[in-house]
């Protein structure tokens, strides 16, 4: 599995990192965790960055945070 860090995934997604923090700080995301001597960083695995680009196509409607990564995850699981 490929596992990608906050800086590619907020570029893949176009958005600011500080998006992503804020998405996890409200519990709409969970990103893994890795630890490199005394860093921790973020990290996302392709199924992860699945959801997030659904989720942000859905808000790119119009739709809010909370409900896009409802129904993303949701998609998700389904095709799981």
């Amino acid at each position: 599995m490929r596992y990608y860090g906050i800086d590619f995934a907020a570029h893949e997604l176009g958005v600011h990192p500080s998006s992503l923090r804020r998405w996890e700080e409200n519990g709409l995301i969970s990103p893994e965790r890795a630890t490199m001597g005394k860093t921790t960083l973020r990290i996302y695995d392709q199924d992860t960055m699945r959801v997030l680009r659904r989720a942000k196509r859905l808000m790119d409607t119009g739709m809010s945070a909370r409900d896009a990564f409802a129904q993303a995850t949701k998609e998700g699981q389904q095709n799981d």
